[in-house]
């Protein structure tokens, strides 16, 4: 076989490769990630006013998750410098800070989706309970959502 048809057959491959990866993208490729509050104002199918104030509640949200995220930082530092002396009173003191930190979070937010069911209206609240059965699903790793 000839250098230029070893190089044709080649490119012809290449092409239809290219050609099939892009309809399969086309078809029925990978689903662009949605950001969760915008999946919720549009399950929601929220005003402008109600976007306006859940975008107030985001903010308020993410500040509250974040001091606390910021907190579970500190202990965790504090707790791997307690490998150097060895204290385990002190690191099962820390790990209970650290339970209690997260569990904080997951208050937050349950008290944020309260705050987001207060927002709808009454016709309103049957979308919001079949949007708590997706809650679950919505907020896990992309890796994850395919077991799901």
């Amino acid at each position: 076989m000839t250098k230029i048809r070893v190089l044709t057959i080649s490119v012809i491959c290449l092409v239809l490769i290219n050609l099939v990866l892009i309809g399969g993208i086309l078809i029925g490729g990978p689903k662009p990630f949605r950001e969760p509050k915008m999946f919720i104002i549009e399950r929601l199918d929220f005003t402008t006013a109600q976007v306006l104030e859940y975008e107030d509640l985001i903010e308020v949200h993410k500040n509250d998750v974040a001091k606390n995220g910021k907190e579970i930082k500190a202990l965790k530092d504090e707790l791997y410098l307690t490998l150097i002396i060895n204290d385990e009173a002190k690191q099962s003191k820390i790990i209970e800070e650290i339970v209690l930190s997260k569990k904080k979070i997951e208050i937050l937010h349950l008290n944020h989706f309260k705050d987001i069911k207060l927002i709808c209206k009454p016709e309103q609240q049957e979308k919001f309970s079949k949007l708590v059965e997706e809650l679950p699903r919505l907020f896990l790793p992309p890796s994850h959502k395919k077991k799901h």
